[in-house]
Order: structure tokens, then sequence, then C-alpha cells
């Protein structure tokens, strides 16, 4: 294994989190490997969250408390990273949970010679819900741009982020409300930036089902997952690099984001994937769907089986 050749900084997004933030800095604190400095972001929280971060910054030397008041999770991430010293940048949520290993684990590959500069190191992850329901590891896909568009390519928390490139890239966007770090990993991929995968599975993202989104959110969201994938399908087919299985895992994603808006989902369809290629099992798309579709097409394969179904 490779001697670690890099640092790392810890960046917590804080809103509304005094009852949870004490267990983030417990799992920062306790890394096997520690990190430069922990920042974490109050981010106009309207509890005692400041006043409890506060606090803890009187125990841990290394625990640095800043305010950002512009509202959202990609705002007050881009805060912390900005103040980070750290070569690389373990975001984590205030409910989320890292094993000890983590980041030394992911330094580590990042430090094989072979890459010419810090390489994005993406990390599976398992997710369960806020009532303990049984979870699962989350599928990650080893070709990456496959994996991209697929919405398999860890998560914030999971993954690990060399902060120079962060910074050039400009961070997240912050006018985005959804798929703002798919944005940011296609900015990362599409600059040619080296990318390391683990399927080691170190990090686990905890869903709060008390905040479920509403149907008009997840139209608003599939909208904007699939607008970015159009920016990815026109970037790989300028690029040439386009093929059979890319092109299978749009179908994939077109076909979850029916059942959320069926209108962008068909419009996807119709205009960028309709003739071009022959659609392939995956764990979305099944042989026996296909059976159907290669008879009636997309979408009215989804509305028969959906009707079946019931």
């Amino acid at each position: 294994m490779a001697k670690i050749a890099y640092t790392y900084s810890v960046v917590i997004p804080c809103y509304n989190c005094e009852q949870t933030v004490g267990r983030a800095l417990e799992y920062a604190s306790r890394m096997s490997m520690a990190p430069e400095e922990v920042i974490c972001v109050d981010n106009n929280s309207t509890d005692k969250t400041y006043e409890v971060l506060l606090d803890f910054s009187k125990k841990m030397k290394n625990l640095r408390v800043v305010q950002e008041f512009k509202q959202g999770a990609s705002a007050a991430r881009n805060k912390g990273a900005s103040l980070a010293t750290g070569d690389y940048i373990q975001f984590l949520d205030a409910d989320d949970i890292l094993l000890e290993t983590k980041v030394e684990h992911q330094l580590q590959l990042a430090s094989d010679p072979k890459f010419n500069r810090p390489p994005l190191i993406i990390g599976a992850f398992r997710s369960v819900s806020r009532e303990e329901e049984p979870g699962g590891n989350v599928e990650l896909i080893k070709e990456v741009w496959v994996g991209l568009i697929r919405g398999l390519l860890g998560y914030t928390v999971s993954n690990l982020w060399p902060r120079e490139l962060f910074t050039e890239l400009g961070g997240f966007d912050v006018e985005l409300k959804t798929s703002e770090e798919y944005l940011l990993l296609f900015n990362y991929l599409k600059s040619g930036a080296e990318a390391m995968m683990t399927d080691i599975c170190e990090t686990v993202k905890i869903n709060d089902n008390e905040f479920a989104l509403t149907r008009l959110n997840q139209e608003e969201n599939w909208e904007r997952f699939l607008s970015l994938r159009e920016r990815i399908y026109h970037f790989l087919k300028k690029e040439g690099m386009m093929d059979n299985s890319t092109y299978s895992a749009f179908f994939d994603v077109v076909r979850t984001g029916y059942r959320y808006n069926q209108t962008k989902a068909v419009e996807f369809y119709k205009q960028l994937l309709k003739g071009n290629f022959t659609p392939i099992p995956s764990s979305i798309t099944s042989s026996d769907y296909l059976k159907v579709y290669n008879v009636v097409g997309f979408p009215t394969a989804d509305r028969l089986i959906r009707m079946i179904r019931k």
C-alpha cells in the first residue's frame, strides 16, 4: 500500500442540528488519521446549533466554527472548503456515519504514484432510513460515465474531494436545489481529472423519511436530473464517447424518471435515444421488460407493465 502523501480537512454544514452535530464531531475526532482541521459551518440555524458548536470548539483544538448566511448546504460546504487547508476535503453531514478508517484508506488509494495530481476518490456507501428500516449497499458502477449517468458514483460524504480542483471548478452550484453534486462530478470528469473507485463500504447515509418529497418536488427534481443528463449526453456525443452501454444507461434513467416527470422523460427519449441503440438488461431494465419494449416501444411498454402489476 502506498505511503500517504496527503492531508485532509473535514467540512460539516450545520442547520438546526443541535441534537446530532455532536455525533458528527465524535466521528471526525476518532478517525484513524487525524484531519488538519474540522470546519463547522452554521447555516442560519434557528435552534441552538451555533451555541452548541461554540461549546465544542472550547474542547476541540482543531475545530473551527464559522457562519454562512446564504441558505443551503451547498453554500455552507463551499464556505467550509474555501477555508480548508488540507489537500482533500471530507464532507460530513451532521447525521451521517463514517467508519474510523474511511479517510485513511481513501488517502492511501489517492497516494498511488500512478496519478499525476490528487485524484477524486469515489466511495461506496450504505443507505438506511432514520426509522432503521432495512437498508443496503448502494450499487457502485465501475464504468465512470455510466455511473455518472445513472447517479451511482457515490455521494458527497462517501467520496473524497481534492481541494485544489474543487476550488478551480467553483465548488457546488449554490443555485441548484438538487443534482448539484452530480453536476460537480460531471465538471470533474469533463475537466479530465483522474478518479479512482473503491467498493469498500465505509460510509452510512441516513435518509430522513420524515421529510419525504412531495409529487411536485419529485417532478422538479427529475426535471433537473434529466436536464443534467442532457448536458452529459451532448458532451459525450461531441467527444465521440457514446456507445451502447452509455445509451442504455440513459435509457435506464429515462425509464425511472418517467414515473415522476413523464413529459420530460418522453421528450428525452424521442429526441436523443430513439432508434440509436439496443437496450441491454440492467438492475433497472429487465430481460422480461425488453421483450415487451421490442414489440411496443417506450413508453407504452412501461404503461402496460404498470397496468399488469396493478
